[in-house]
Order: C-alpha cells, then sequence, then structure tokens
C-alpha cells in the first residue's frame, strides 16, 4: 500500500508510477515552499522496492537541480540510498522484514531554490514486487492409496505483479512419498510408496528475479483395504511322491493393511487330496455355500456373492444340492438388488444343476424367480 506523507500536501498528489514516463506524463515537483517528498511503503517479508527518478531539465554542467533519494525503515534508520546518479537516481533494495518504509526525495541544497529557480520537476517510477506467495494458505493434497496425485503451482501460486516469471523446484519431502517436477515447470507428481497411507509433506521452491520463498504442502494418502497377497517369491511347496506335507498358509500368503485373514475355500488339481484343519476338498463345497449363508446373516452381501460364486464354481457337477442352491440364493440376491439380469443367469444356473437332493424344491423357487422377473 502506498500512502503520501508530504511536509507541506503535495499539490499534485502523484506518489508513483506504474511504468517508465511517456510523452506528456505528469510529473511531482519539489519547490522552495514543498522542500521534500516522503512516501509511505507498507510491504510484506522479502519485498523487492526498485525505484527509479529522473530530474527534468538537469544541467550537466552545473550538476544541478541535484535530485537525492533516501529508503528508511519505520524507526528512521537509513536501509539505503541514492546521491551520485543525476540525472537519474535508483533505489534497489531487497525489504527482508515486514514493515513500514519511507522513500525520501529531496534535494542536495534548498539552496538551488533561492539562487537558481523556485521549482523543478521530477519523476516517479517505482515497482513493489513481493515474494511469491500462496494462493490458499490452507491447501492439502490428498490422494488415495497407491494413487499419484498432482500439486499445480501455476494455480496455487500468485502471480507476479511485476510480471515476473517464476521458477519452482522440489526441494524434498516427509513421509513414504515421491515427489517430481514436470516438464511444464509448474506441475509436481506426487506419488506414495506402495501400499502406504498416512501423512507426508512436499517442500518446493518459489523463485522470482529477486527472491526465493519455501512453501510446504501438506499430503494426506488415505487408506484403500488391499486384499492379501502372495509373498513376493514365495515358491510354493515342493513334496515328493506320496508323501503328505503341511503347508502353513501364513508362510505364503500375507495381507497389506494387517488385517486377520480367513480361508474361504481354495481349488486343487484332481491329482491331489487337500484339506484344510481336517476339512477335506470335497468338504469345501459345503463350507462355501454355508459361508455365503453365514455372511448373508451378517449384512455382507458382497462376500456372501464370493461365497456362492466358489460353491458353484467347485460344485457345478457334484451331486450334492449346495452348488444349486447357491445359485438359487445368488440369483434371490440380485433379484433383491434390482440386477435383474444377473439375477436371472444365476436363476438358469440353478435350473442347470440336478442334485440328488432338494432338487425339486430349488427347480420351483428358481422358476418362481424367473417368472417374477418377467413381470419387471
Amino acid at each position: 500500500m502506498w500512502e503520501i506523507r508530504d511536509e507541506s500536501a503535495d499539490a499534485n498528489n502523484k506518489p508513483s508510477l506504474a511504468s517508465a514516463p511517456p510523452a506528456g506524463l505528469t510529473l511531482n515537483n519539489l519547490s522552495r515552499w514543498d522542500g521534500r517528498d516522503v512516501f509511505l511503503l507498507n510491504v510484506t517479508a522479502n519485498t523487492t522496492v526498485n525505484a527509479t527518478m529522473h530530474t527534468v531539465n538537469f544541467d550537466a554542467v552545473n550538476r544541478t537541480p541535484d535530485l537525492q533519494v533516501v529508503l528508511w525503515d519505520a524507526d528512521f534508520n537509513r536501509v539505503t540510498w541514492s546521491f551520485l546518479f543525476d540525472p537519474d537516481e535508483r533505489i534497489d533494495a531487497l525489504l527482508v522484514l515486514p514493515g513500514t518504509y519511507y522513500l525520501d526525495i529531496f534535494p542536495a541544497s534548498q539552496a538551488y531554490f533561492v539562487t537558481q529557480q523556485m521549482q523543478f520537476d521530477y519523476w516517479l517510477n517505482v515497482t513493489i514486487d513481493p515474494p511469491p506467495r500462496w494462493v490458499d494458505p490452507s491447501f492439502a493434497l490428498t490422494t488415495a492409496e497407491d494413487t499419484p496425485g498432482a500439486i499445480d503451482l501455476a494455480a496455487l501460486v500468485a502471480p507476479e505483479p511485476a510480471g515476473e516469471a517464476l521458477a519452482f523446484r522440489v526441494m524434498g519431502v516427509s513421509g513414504s512419498i515421491s515427489a517430481t517436477m514436470g516438464v511444464d515447470g509448474h506441475t509436481v507428481s506426487v506419488v506414495p510408496a506402495p501400499d502406504w497411507s498416512g501423512s507426508a509433506s512436499v517442500t518446493i521452491e518459489g523463485r522470482d528475479r529477486w527472491s526465493a520463498v519455501t512453501f510446504v504442502v501438506p499430503v494426506n494418502v488415505t487408506p484403500v483395504n488391499d486384499p492379501p497377497r502372495l509373498l513376493p517369491g514365495d515358491p510354493g511347496i515342493s513334496i515328493n511322491e506320496d508323501t503328505p506335507a503341511i503347508f502353513a498358509l501364513s508362510s505364503a500368503v500375507y495381507d497389506p493393511d494387517g488385517d486377520s485373514m480367513t480361508l474361504v475355500g481354495f481349488n486343487a488339481t484332481a491329482t491331489l487330496n487337500v484339506s484344510f484343519d481336517g476339512v477335506s476338498s470335497a468338504g469345501q463345497l459345503e463350507y462355501r455355500y454355508r459361508s455365503g449363508r453365514i455372511y448373508l446373516e451378517l449384512g455382507r452381501e458382497y462376500d456372501a456373492l464370493f461365497a456362492y460364486k466358489m460353491a458353484i464354481s467347485s460344485g457345478t457337477n457334484s451331486k450334492e444340492y449346495y452348488a444349486c442352491a447357491a445359485a438359487l440364493h445368488a440369483g434371490q440376491l440380485y433379484e433383491q438388488n434390482g440386477e435383474f439380469e444377473n439375477a436371472a443367469l444365476y436363476y438358469q444356473i440353478c435350473l442347470g444343476m440336478n442334485p440328488d437332493s432338494y432338487r425339486s424344491g430349488l427347480h420351483q423357487k428358481a422358476k418362481a424367480g424367473i417368472s417374477r422377473l418377467k413381470s419387471q
């Protein structure tokens, strides 16, 4: 912000001009009755002030009128000055501390107004160049686990008032993320480490012609429920012919989120007889079917459907009723959720199976379900 502070209220009241003076510029003046112009500057930290003054009709032989300029801080301690560049004076200062400063313009000798002229004109061009500024200090990047995010500095850093180009670079990161600057020079790509979630940050430097500012951008990586997976490099198990073996599931499978795991079934080739916790591979069909019924009672429809589909997959040709019943229940569940095409598909799967027991009742319910779907 600029305000005029003048010993005798400068009549033209022109404290600054935004560009180099064109022809016909309205000028400031100093005179016998108005011998000093003082301009007030209120600035933020690390602001650059560039002021150029030019004395009109300067006499190079006598070096008059001799314009002088001083930049004072709020306590009137001299920050910098310009005395020796007539007819042009220059002030270039980096104001590290925020606050109030005064630009003081005056002639070297008041005797000029008595001995030569009662007044003279000068023009003044001032550029106030604050450092790069974050538009929204509350900004934080939020991205999901295993999902890259982007920080667009062109949108987050305010344009330079003086029109200067801004340059950015990544200084470092905290947390389990990586950050790289894009080829456009203003987009930072942030990549979380695999399966990691939590709080992190990216430190970025923004630089204009005169100064540099550091921005710390918070990054929040939200967790995603990951499924269990094989341990990296797990070789499986090797056994000799006709020799039983025990395979510990925990030695080959882990959950990235640390959740407890439940084995709901497995598939084995026809040449293997596999069991877990005393349950044979033939018993897995019933286990999968009944797991689906339990999941449904608990309101876990997704898990129920998964268990039903596992039962159907492993029991298509079984004479037990479990796969046929699983298809019926899957069709009913899809129907309740309005997914009529899937419901019809699983009712037909039910009708395509012929278990030794409960076949008539299961088929009757599947046909009733198809009739209901036709009325939709």
